[in-house]
């Protein structure tokens, strides 16, 4: 094999490992969306969880100075 090559044990296996990858991650990941985060895969049983809230910086309020 050169490592290019796919058969169907090697198939199978990424299919159960990005199952199982899924299914240690869904609790977090249903949580995430419920406060409208944003979810990065980063690696097995890996994510990045980030609030696009923090994306936007406050107007600055008229008069007063930083």
């Amino acid at each position: 094999m050169t490592g290019q090559e796919t058969g169907p044990v090697l198939r199978g296996v990424r299919r159960l490992v990005a199952r199982a990858d899924e299914a240690v991650c869904a609790r977090d990941e249903r949580f995430a969306a419920l406060l409208g985060w944003q979810v990065t895969r980063v690696g097995f049983g890996a994510r990045a969880y980030r609030d696009p809230r923090f994306d936007h910086t406050p107007t600055p309020i008229q008069g007063v100075r930083p």
